[in-house]
Order: C-alpha cells, then sequence, then structure tokens
C-alpha cells in the first residue's frame, strides 16, 4: 500500500534480474508499469458469492454483486458477515439496500486488515485538507456509476444558480480547468475516481455510498442539488440535433440519478430518446414527466398539457412503428 513511488524509491534495487510488486491506491505511476486490479464482472462476482456462502440463491447472488459493484473487498466482506451470522443472501441483500453504510463497517475480510468502510474511509479523511477534490467527490456522489462527463458538465459560458454553500466547491470547479484537473489527480492517487476516457471519469458505486454517508442531510440535500443544477445546465437546449445526441447519450444515466422528473432537463432528455430513434424509451420517459407534472402542478398546468402532449404523439410513434414491423413480416 504505498503512498506513491517517491515513499519507496529508497528500497527500490538499482538494477538485477528479478521483479518488484508494489501494491498502491495510488494511479500515478509510470506508463507500461502498472496493472489495474479490477472490479468483477457480475457473474465472476455472484459465482464467488454463491461459492463462498453456500447459498445456491443465484438470482440474488446476481443482485448483490450488482448492488456491491464487483469490488472484491466488498463480496469477501459480505460473505464474511453472512458466514459469521448465518445470514441468507436475500437477508443481506435486504439489509444492505436499507442500511449500506452499517454493513459495509462490518464483517472481517480474509487476508485483509480492514473492511471497505475503513478503507473508504482513510482515503477519503486524506482529502479533508482539498476542498476542490472534496467537493469533485460529493458531486459524483449523487450521479450514477457511470462514466461521467467532466468536459461536458464543466463547459463554460453557463449561467447556473448553484445552491449554497455546496455551489461555491462546484462553481470553483465550472470556472478553473486547471482545478478540476487537480481535483481529478488528487482523487486518482486514492484511487476514488479511474479515467473512463474522452474528458470521463468513473467513480465506484460504494465510493459514492461511503461519501454520501459523510454528510448530514442538509448538506447532502444541496450537493444532490448541485449536481441536478449541473446536469440540467449541460443537456443541449435542441435535443432534436442529432448533433447534441453524443451529449445527452453521456448525460442521459445521470439525469435519470438526480433531475426531477418534472424538470425541464428532463423533458430535453425525454425528447432526445424520441428523436434519436428509441421510441419505447422515450414513451416511458414522457410518461413519467406527465405524471410528476400532474403531481406538481394540476392536471390544466401548460407543463403537463406539453407533456401529454409529447406522450401522445410518441405513442402514436411507436405504434407506427410496431405496424410496420408486422407489415414487413
Amino acid at each position: 500500500n504505498a503512498r506513491d513511488r517517491a515513499s519507496i524509491e529508497p528500497f527500490l534495487p538499482p538494477a538485477g534480474p528479478g521483479r518488484v510488486l508494489i501494491t498502491t491506491q495510488n494511479q500515478h505511476w509510470p506508463p507500461g508499469k502498472v496493472l489495474d486490479v479490477p472490479a468483477l464482472d457480475a457473474p465472476v462476482a455472484a459465482e464467488f458469492l454463491l461459492a463462498r456462502t453456500g447459498d445456491p440463491d443465484q438470482v440474488t447472488a446476481r443482485e448483490l454483486a450488482v448492488e456491491l459493484g464487483g469490488l472484491p473487498l466488498a463480496l469477501e466482506q459480505a460473505a464474511a458477515y453472512m458466514q459469521a451470522t448465518g445470514t441468507l443472501l436475500v437477508g443481506y441483500l435486504r439489509l444492505f439496500l436499507a442500511r449500506q453504510a452499517d454493513l459495509l463497517a462490518r464483517g472481517e475480510a480474509a487476508g485483509h486488515p480492514s473492511g471497505v468502510a475503513a478503507t473508504l474511509g482513510l482515503a477519503l479523511s486524506r482529502l479533508a485538507d482539498d476542498a476542490p477534490a472534496t467537493g469533485l467527490l460529493r458531486l459524483l456522489a449523487f450521479l450514477s456509476p457511470e462514466p461521467v462527463p467532466l468536459a461536458l458538465l464543466f463547459a463554460g459560458g453557463r449561467d447556473v444558480s448553484w445552491p449554497s454553500p455546496a455551489g461555491d466547491g462546484v462553481a470553483l470547479l465550472a470556472a478553473d480547468p486547471v482545478a478540476a484537473g487537480d481535483a481529478v489527480a488528487a482523487l486518482r492517487r486514492y484511487s476514488l475516481v479511474s479515467p473512463a476516457g474522452h474528458g470521463q471519469v468513473l467513480v465506484h458505486r460504494l465510493v459514492q455510498a461511503m461519501a454520501r454517508a459523510q454528510l448530514a442531510a442538509a448538506a447532502a440535500a444541496q450537493w444532490e442539488q448541485a449536481a441536478a443544477a449541473l446536469v440540467e445546465a449541460a443537456i443541449p437546449e435542441d435535443t432534436s440535433l442529432p448533433a447534441a445526441w453524443s451529449a445527452c447519450a453521456a448525460l442521459l444515466p445521470h439525469a435519470r440519478a438526480v433531475l426531477h422528473p418534472a424538470s425541464d432537463g428532463m423533458l430535453r432528455i425525454a425528447n432526445y430518446l424520441g428523436a434519436s430513434g428509441s421510441f419505447t424509451a422515450a414513451r416511458d420517459l414522457f410518461r413519467l414527466t406527465a405524471e410528476a407534472h400532474a403531481a406538481q402542478d394540476g392536471t390544466e398546468h401548460p407543463g403537463t398539457l406539453n407533456a401529454r402532449h409529447q406522450l401522445a404523439y410518441w405513442i402514436r410513434s411507436e405504434e407506427r412503428r410496431v405496424g410496420k414491423e408486422c407489415r414487413s413480416r
């Protein structure tokens, strides 16, 4: 668990035929000398849980593997807890969904001195004095555990009303690309995020859970609002244009994670789905927005009527598509 190359440089042999294996959370090492240890794929993680616990419930094992994000330490810790307490997979999954942070602190993983909560907690505590990095992690904690297009989110020139005080940190990152880059680099030193290509970063769902757990309810609400404001501002105004579709596709999972169904941003995302040919997805999302508008504003509100108009349009579009498929057969 080396902090960085400089901290172990005096102990490295200058030459010789052997190899030196170094384990570290820090992702900043010379190219060609790093082997990333990835999360396990869901089927492999599920097989591990089945073998480790002796519970034959394959469906629940798969669901729990997804919730744990394939993180080997989390899988081993969960299995150790179930073995020690006699809990079945379905019971652990139910508890985990309700009390995630508590369970991440329980269960002694074989061969590891500390569990998920302690490991991630130590990394998070080392960022305490780095306000931009801490702010970026808190922002990422409320987005989807899918690649986050920071280049889109932090594109300049947008007039966004940020909720304070969380918004102060977000505004700094959005206004200064160097500060945003430094924040990413700081998080990568502890493997709290990983690069996902093309200006994107990926954060593990358990890292998100721990970052959220450290916030009081009021602060969590502010960071969630800041994330929503950033995503909504990044969605192109005219999502019917093909030029906007790549941005919309990258923002789609994060819009679903933080935007209110009745928001203007969600309407633009739903329009993108229909315009790009995903008629069924557009229909389902416009149905959700119409119901949300009706509950929030009433059935006669212009927003409700517009959402229902769009819903009717995409229902009809889906019917036409199905009709053409039937005729072609």
